[in-house]
């Protein structure tokens, strides 16, 4: 009963199946195209933002480094004052001098002059006059030389210094240089910078800032301790070394430690001039979600089109379905009449839904249909194993018959060649006695009996090879062409006919005694058919054609009619233009069996009265 609700459902369902199977695809296509296109701007959003950001913290960092260089380079140039006067300045002008200075940038805490024993004789409102600074890096540092000291607490200066309603610890950047007159070091002149100028160099960057909100900037030093910003939440560990890879890092999305994503931007202070830099990070982030919003509401409302369309496309597929159904039902009574009356009573009865179902109607008449293909592929496949093996049977009869025939052939040419010999020789030994005179009638006869008889024997010797070119297995070694040519040309030379030889003949693989049949068969007929010209020329090519070598044996003898080279190749055949010439039309057969066994080829071209030409082919490899 289970099984019999389930299948009447899958009946009756068709076409909300297919209208569902509609939407579910076009909700999987609008998804990924929500997907991919999400993607694609939110890495846009992340370059073109992040590459804001990189500027703003560019710039905040050159403005750092320009404004540390003039701090650097006043105090330098204020301590080169007795050098420059050739005169000991006055601990009072030293006082007016450093608060003249203050007053130009008030975020100069404190300016004074000590002794060489870190006395101060003179500073900024009297502040640490006579007070020994000697224990102060600063000190120590600027008797060397122009000292710039990274940001620390203030000690001395905590208590002594207004501060008003700032509740933020004083926290300076520390400058000195050595006071010198005519070339001897005669104190240190120290300053003190207040790091507000720096927060306000930072809020500035930030007043400006194009590039939305949410936007933090962060100062660290080198050891990665937040100077400037938020301290929470903090950077991804970076210190030493990993800080410099992260100043050095393109723009991107990081993990901070409140465990959020944010878009950072990093870039390192370098220092101007002969100034080295503190080696301070600028860091501007901001949140992800604030950042990559536009590619949230893009994606958000691509998916609901997509929703909106699969529903679309559903409505659409419930509608083809049905309209679909019609020509289905009229496709199943037509395969249900092709099943045979038998296959039909055998079959088991449908299912009562399927009167309603035009799909499962149709899969029950093809799957009849398929077992009756079924059933007459499988008698197919019977008769064509008995048709196999009777083609097997002729096919192995014939191969028997062919080998018998070939055995006959050699047995009779064997057989035969041996009386004609005889004959021959007795012939040789009639006509070469002078014992007893022939007439010359008689002579004639047996001078034309003894011809024959060569004849005879040359036709048995060919025949004999034609047998041996298909039988004998191939004795395959790299042949020199070249050699083998002029062996064959050294038994054939007559002293008139010119022969022109290429400049260089390739070497093949191949049997090197039928090759050298073909070069033997081929220039004897040159030879043969040339000796009437007058003078007899007989040229010789070879040329690579892609995979092949291609070999050429022209004359300038009779020629031949094309149109009844038909059967040029074909043993025992000869043209009309070879009456006169001796031959048994076996030559040119045995050259193309040779050559088929190489895998080459072979083919002529000939004008009548103007001589031929034998092209032949062998595999270059």
């Amino acid at each position: 009963m289970q099984l019999s609700s389930s299948m009447l459902a899958r009946g009756l369902s068709f076409r909300v199946r297919t209208g569902l199977a509609f939407a579910l695809l076009a909700l999987v296509a609008f998804t990924a195209v929500g997907v991919v296109s999400g993607q694609r701007v939110r890495d846009e959003i992340t370059q073109h933002s992040g590459a804001s950001l990189q500027h703003m913290a560019s710039r905040l960092a050159e403005a750092i480094d320009a404004g540390l260089f003039e701090r650097f380079r006043e105090i330098r140039n204020l301590a080169a004052l007795q050098s420059l006067i050739g005169a000991q300045v006055d601990p009072q002008d030293w006082r007016a001098l450093a608060e003249r200075l203050q007053t130009t940038l008030p975020y100069y805490s404190w300016i004074g002059v000590t002794d060489l024993e870190g006395r101060v004789v003179a500073a900024t409102g009297g502040v640490l006059q006579g007070r020994d600074v000697s224990a102060r890096p600063w000190f120590a540092q600027g008797l060397r030389g122009t000292y710039v000291g990274d940001v620390h607490d203030a000690v001395l200066l905590a208590s002594l210094l207004p501060r008003g309603a700032d509740p933020e610890p004083l926290r300076l950047v520390d400058f000195a240089a050595p006071v010198q007159l005519a070339g001897r070091t005669t104190g240190v002149l120290g300053a003190h910078l207040d790091m507000r100028w720096a927060e306000a160099l930072r809020r500035a960057a930030l007043s400006t800032s194009k590039v939305g909100a949410d936007v933090e900037v962060l100062v660290l030093n080198r050891s990665g301790t937040v100077l400037l910003g938020p301290s929470a939440p903090r950077p991804p560990e970076t210190h030493g070394e990993s800080l410099g890879r992260w100043a050095g890092a393109a723009p991107g999305l990081q993990g901070w430690s409140d465990g959020a994503d944010y878009l950072t931007a990093v870039t390192a202070t370098r220092g101007q001039a002969d100034y080295p830099g503190l080696g301070w990070v600028v860091v501007v982030r901001q949140s992800a979600r604030t950042a990559l919003q536009p590619a949230v509401a893009l994606q958000t409302r691509i998916w609901l089109y997509g929703m909106a369309g699969a529903l679309m496309f559903g409505v659409a597929g419930w509608w083809l379905a049905g309209w679909l159904t019609s020509p289905l039902r009229a496709v199943a009574l037509q395969a249900a009449q092709l099943v045979s009356p038998a296959e039909s009573s055998s079959a088991a009865p449908a299912p009562r839904f399927y009167r309603f179902n035009e799909v499962a109607q149709l899969a029950t008449s093809l799957s009849a249909l398929v077992q009756q293909l079924r059933e007459r592929e499988h008698a197919l496949l019977e008769l064509t194993g008995q048709l196999e093996a009777k083609v097997q049977d002729r096919t192995a009869s014939l191969d028997q018959a062919n080998a018998d025939l070939r055995s006959f052939g050699r047995s009779v040419a064997h057989d035969v060649r041996g009386p004609i010999a005889a004959m021959a020789q007795m012939l040789e030994v009639v006509l070469g006695s002078d014992r007893h005179p022939l007439q010359s009638p008689t002579r004639q006869v047996l001078d034309a009996l003894q011809s024959e008889c060569g004849r005879l024997t040359q036709l048995v010797d060919e025949l004999m090879l034609l047998s041996r070119v298909e039988d004998q297995p191939l004795r395959v070694a790299p042949v020199c062409m070249q050699t083998l040519v002029e062996a064959v040309l050294a038994g054939l030379q007559d002293g008139r006919t010119v022969v022109e030889q290429p400049m260089s003949w390739p070497t093949v693989q191949g049997d090197p005694a039928l090759l050298r049949q073909v070069w033997q068969n081929l220039l004897s007929n040159a030879f043969k058919f040339s000796s009437h010209s007058h003078p007899p020329r007989i040229q010789l090519k070879c040329q690579r054609e892609g995979h092949d070598w291609i070999f050429s044996v022209t004359d300038n003898g009779t020629g031949f009619d094309m149109a009844q080279a038909t059967d040029l190749f074909q043993a025992f055949s000869r043209l009309p233009s070879a009456n006169g010439y001796q031959g048994t039309g076996v030559g040119l057969s045995i050259v193309q069996r040779i050559l088929a066994r190489h895998q080459g080829r072979i083919w002529a071209q000939a004008i009548p009265g103007q001589g031929a030409t034998f092209h032949f082919s062998l595999p270059a490899a």
